[in-house]
């Protein structure tokens, strides 16, 4: 990416991650965390104890590093996180898709959305490309880290 497009698709794909996240981690948030557990244990890949740590974590940490993303605050490792994020989700969904299971829920966005495994895996690319258009270039327009000096600060605390 280069030049003022390459700012624009970073500044867009920050909005676009930040908010996916804020509305995934708020929704998870607000339901007891026992529910997102029986979601996460479905997939069958951790224990039932690391499902409801998973549960009781990740939508906390999706509302914070969507937040940094929303306001640019810290831009690159927010970025670097909900790809990690992202990176995992699409994992999770492929082994259930590669596996033939039948979720009835993929627990993307808590009880308020339910795409199936194709449409959440579709969604998930998108979202991984733009969570990299935001480390490339979201701190550069209106940015916290732009208007903080955010390099240095990043690279100094």
């Amino acid at each position: 990416m280069s030049g003022q497009l390459g700012d624009w698709l970073g500044f867009l794909g920050r909005l676009a991650v930040g908010g996916a996240l804020v509305a995934a981690g708020a929704l998870k948030a607000s339901a007891p965390y026992q529910e997102f557990a029986v979601v996460i244990d479905a997939y069958q890949i951790v224990s039932p104890a690391a499902s409801l740590a998973i549960a009781a974590i990740l939508p906390w940490a999706e509302l914070v590093t969507g937040f940094c993303l929303l306001l640019g605050d810290f831009t690159r490792p927010a970025a670097a996180v909900a790809g990690g994020l992202v990176a995992s989700f699409m994992a999770s969904l492929l082994s259930a898709k590669m596996r033939h299971m039948e979720l009835p829920d993929c627990g993307c966005f808590g009880a308020a959305f339910h795409p199936s495994l194709g449409h959440a895996l579709a969604m998930d690319a998108a979202l991984f490309i733009l969570a990299y258009a935001a480390y490339a270039r979201g701190e550069r327009l209106w940015s916290w880290d732009r208007w903080a000096g955010g390099t240095a600060r990043e690279q100094h605390g």
